[in-house]
């Protein structure tokens, strides 16, 4: 009796084999690209450019992660030198996407002649050459300081605007 039961589980199983081998197989290679998934990462980056005149750029990034339309970069320092000018920025977390780079979390910029700017989130446009404090920040040079509300660097004609302004500096008297 136990024969029997297990012969007729077996020709049904190779009954449904059957049947499934002679369907037409699923193309999956054209199923849509999953755009959370990351396409590469790294760990404790370090990059350079190297032009002939030098260095021109370093990157360091804790982690990266590289997705189809958009780089995630984690515990990020860059800096870009530009004839006398050196810029370093270092934040929390960049992300890089369409000509637009967001530094989020403890953002610290800094350039050769002492300028520094503190903030929560900074974007930087590289296509427009502006960058845009849409949050409080607080920046300073020497023993001026000015902080407010929003800021908008335009880096081609040099003019920044600022929300609220509280500037002070401190005199010798």
């Amino acid at each position: 009796m136990g024969l029997k039961i297990f012969t007729i589980i077996l020709a049904l199983f190779i009954a449904e084999l059957t049947f499934l081998a002679t369907k037409e197989p699923k193309d999956l290679s054209q199923k849509q690209k999953d755009f959370t998934t990351a396409d590469l990462s790294f760990s404790n980056l370090k990059g350079a450019t190297i032009t002939p005149l030098g260095i021109s750029s370093k990157l360091e990034a804790k982690k990266v992660v590289q997705f189809t339309n958009k780089q995630k970069l984690y515990k990020i320092k860059a800096s870009h030198k530009e004839a006398n000018l050196t810029h370093t920025i270092k934040a929390d977390m960049a992300i890089g996407e369409d000509g637009l780079i967001s530094f989020k979390d403890n953002v610290f910029y800094q350039n050769s002649q002492n300028l520094q700017i503190l903030t929560q989130y900074l974007e930087y446009n590289t296509i427009k050459k502006k960058i845009t404090a849409p949050s409080a920040f607080s920046m300073s040079r020497g023993d001026a300081k000015l902080d407010g509300k929003s800021l908008l660097y335009d880096l081609v004609s040099k003019n920044i605007s600022v929300v609220k302004p509280h500037f002070t500096q401190e005199v010798d008297e």
